[in-house]
């Protein structure tokens, strides 16, 4: 049997990617026996809201630990495979090109509401920036782009929501 028959009806258009979760152990995509070290929420303090989306806030902050500056996600009621599945994949391309990392996880203490957060980036937003952008600037952002794109699906995962607002350009 040729590879391509091996690897599925997709194996042409995949290539090297065509594999990669079947490659994997059984754990590396089931999030229903994680068990996730939540941090102390009383680290972090929020000063304004930079955003909100379909499933999410998010906030500048800062750790009180080490007055770092910080992003926080404080996440919408949703299921807790959904809450699973995003805290195994950050921690899957943690350390990735162009990837922004995950610095902790944490709950609010009522409510139980979980929290990511994030390293903060300096950073001017993509729609105001990117009218400003010259042929070069377009050409070394999307490289940069592509580089976390082939890291993830590498690592089988599929970002399934590239836009302008889930990108952060320290220019």
């Amino acid at each position: 049997m040729d590879a391509a028959k091996a690897n599925g009806p997709n194996a042409e258009w995949c290539g090297e990617y065509g594999p990669v979760c079947t490659q994997r152990p059984e754990d590396y995509s089931y999030y229903g026996a994680m068990n996730i070290d939540w941090g102390d929420i009383s680290n972090y303090e929020c000063y304004h809201k930079l955003g909100r989306g379909k499933y999410s806030e998010v906030f500048l902050g800062y750790c009180k630990a080490n007055n770092f500056k910080a992003v926080i996600k404080i996440l919408k009621p949703v299921k807790a495979e959904k809450i699973y599945r995003e805290i195994k994949i950050l921690q899957t391309l943690w350390g990735g090109p162009n990837v922004v990392k995950l610095c902790d996880l944490i709950k609010e203490q009522k409510s139980k509401t979980p929290c990511f957060v994030y390293e903060y980036m300096p950073c001017t937003e993509t729609k105001l920036l990117s009218p400003t952008f010259e042929d070069r600037d377009v050409r070394i952002y999307i490289y940069k782009i592509l580089q976390a794109l082939e890291f993830s699906h590498r690592h089988g995962i599929m970002h399934r929501d590239v836009k302008p607002l889930n990108i952060v350009i320290d220019h």
